[in-house]
């Protein structure tokens, strides 16, 4: 039971925190994937009795995980898990204040990190899974530094959650904002060229040279756009 598993102490509910501990009940297990994104979660009904606490409490707390991004109403059938964190969603929607140079930045920033987290933590299952996801993206369109499997890939090998979360929500915004418009003169061999080199530099285990060919990878892929380029440190976190 949910409950058993985290609790709702006593305290918060003489102290009229009962809300804030359901939703934090209902987070936890969001995100820690007991309920995956995609999956329904319980009815209210059966959270209220699981919980013991009214259903108004239980409307509450599934509002505010709705209007984070982390669940979605689906009419006729309950309610669904969109996301695992609410930082995606939140960057997406209330990031209209940073430009689209600033976010490009900071998404190029993210990803040379990701690729020097993951020359360090990779397994050899994690490059089979890198190599296969180059492979398949060489005739993909390229025109954005950060798009596709292969960039998706090397977040999970980074093992960040943070990360993730921080690159999916830019990255989203920049969907939505127009700003996944780059180098469209970059042709799949070149990109391809610079993605096997960062799988190279995984594979060896060298995180300063991962770095350096994904800063490589971001800088090509702002030359010629209509965006300014602010150069992505290779060390960053080192």
């Amino acid at each position: 039971m949910i409950q058993a598993q985290l609790g709702i102490s006593d305290e918060a509910e003489a102290s009229g925190d009962l809300p804030a501990g359901v939703l934090r009940i209902l987070h936890t297990e969001i995100a820690t994937g007991r309920w995956p994104r995609g999956s329904k979660i319980p009815t209210w009904t059966d959270l209220a009795a699981e919980l013991r606490v009214g259903r108004s409490t239980i409307r509450e707390a599934v509002s505010t995980l709705v209007h984070l991004g982390m669940l979605r109403p689906q009419r006729g059938n309950g309610t669904m898990v969109s996301a695992r964190s609410a930082i995606p969603g939140v960057l997406t929607r209330f990031s209209d204040q940073y430009s689209i140079e600033e976010l490009m930045s900071v998404q190029r920033s993210l990803e040379v990190e990701a690729c020097r987290l993951a020359a360090l933590r990779r397994t050899d299952a994690d490059l089979a899974v890198l190599t296969d996801a180059c492979k398949a993206g060489a005739q993909r369109d390229c025109r954005h530094p950060v798009s596709g499997r292969f960039h998706a890939v090397l977040l999970e090998i980074a093992r960040t959650p943070l990360l993730t979360d921080l690159s999916e929500g830019i990255e989203a915004r920049l969907r939505a904002g127009g700003g996944a418009v780059a180098n469209r003169t970059r042709t799949p061999y070149a990109v391809d060229r610079q993605h096997r080199a960062i799988v190279a530099a995984i594979a060896a285990g060298d995180s300063e040279a991962a770095a350096t060919a994904a800063a490589a990878h971001t800088r090509a892929s702002c030359q010629g756009s209509h965006l300014g380029m602010i150069e992505p440190q290779a060390g960053l976190g080192s």
